[in-house]
């Protein structure tokens, strides 16, 4: 397994493929270098496993602020490679980044009653509420992790 920056180009298969509508938006903002998208990849079978998105800057500066804060969506592992420490180790590599760039926190959303992803943030250190969203028609709540250097 190996972690690295994933491509436009990968994006823009990948949107193709799903028929995902916000690729035009992702696309513009990784060409502005507000995103970045992680991956981690079988580099046996040369096949993407999991995904994690970083946004430096947004709107909401509660999410990220472009000076210290940077808001991490998209997270996603294939269920057959989950429970074998595979998202552990992206979100590990994307939090170094995250340090790497000079910021000191990371924020990260999820639905308020999926206590089991809760649960999973908590025990990546993201320990600290930040507040409660009701948008998109289920609540979530955004979780807070102060990086340790």
């Amino acid at each position: 397994m190996f972690i690295r920056m994933g491509s436009i180009e990968e994006l823009e298969k990948l949107c193709q493929e799903e028929s995902l509508s916000k690729n035009h938006y992702t696309i513009d903002k990784i060409k502005k270098e507000n995103q970045e998208i992680w991956v981690i990849m079988n580099d046996k079978k040369q096949e993407l496993i999991g995904q994690l998105y970083i946004i430096w800057n947004l709107e909401d500066k509660d999410k990220a602020n472009g000076k210290n804060r940077a808001y991490l969506c998209s997270f996603k592992i294939l269920e057959k490679y989950r429970r074998h420490g595979f998202g552990n180790l992206l979100m590990e590599r994307v939090l170094q980044r995250i340090k790497d760039k000079g910021f000191t926190e990371a924020t990260i959303e999820v639905d308020k009653n999926l206590d089991i992803f809760i649960h999973i943030y908590k025990k990546m250190g993201f320990d600290v509420y930040l507040k409660t969203y009701k948008e998109f028609q289920k609540p979530s709540i955004l979780l807070l992790n102060s990086l340790e250097y």
